[in-house]
């Protein structure tokens, strides 16, 4: 179960754990910045669709499944069907999942969460695939395949070894535990 730590450019940490879950892949972190601390859970299944997402900052609770959607103790009337949209929150492990899940470039709708606010919205997501490179981070070298990740708003690059993100616009990992089934660090 690989475990970590990300530094974002925004002043946050983000502590991280994932691990093949009981429906493909579960990622669970918590994220510290200026307004407290915001709890990420995203389950994924075997080709990698979002299948629950929750997310608890300190001024609200999303959890997202196709059984229904809540905010707040209230239900949303959005459309969470799994086969054709992903979602995107400031979490290294939304694009990640939606990179593994289109295999190479690609556009997808997608909800985006903005926790602070509580509102979601949906938008249409381009997926850019680059080749794989070794990439250096502050824990090791690891062999990563390059990404774009293109919103209305704005373009990230980011690397993913595996199911890792290591490195990315706006992030580093500055801390890394590969587990068992975790990318190993070339040195």
């Amino acid at each position: 179960m690989p475990s970590g730590l990300y530094r974002r450019f925004d002043g946050a940490t983000e502590q991280f754990r994932a691990a093949p879950g009981p429906m493909g892949w579960r990622y669970f972190s918590t994220v510290q910045d200026a307004h407290g601390a915001t709890n990420v859970d995203l389950s994924v299944d075997a080709a990698w669709r979002p299948v629950r997402v929750r997310i608890q900052t300190p001024e609200h609770h999303l959890l997202m499944s196709a059984r229904g959607s809540i905010l707040d103790d209230e239900p949303l009337d959005i459309p969470f069907d799994p086969e054709t949209i992903t979602v995107d929150f400031g979490s290294p492990c939304f694009p990640l999942a939606t990179a593994r899940r289109l295999g190479g470039s690609g556009e997808i709708e997608a909800i985006v969460i903005d926790g602070e606010a509580g509102e979601l919205s949906t938008e249409h997501h381009r997926y850019e695939a680059g080749d794989e490179e070794e990439i250096a981070t502050p824990v090791g070298r690891f062999v990563a395949r390059a990404w774009r990740h293109v919103t209305a708003h704005s373009a990230r690059a980011l690397w993913n070894a595996g199911d890792v993100v290591v490195a990315g616009d706006g992030l580093e990992l500055v801390a890394y535990d590969p587990g068992g089934q975790g990318p190993r660090p070339l040195s």
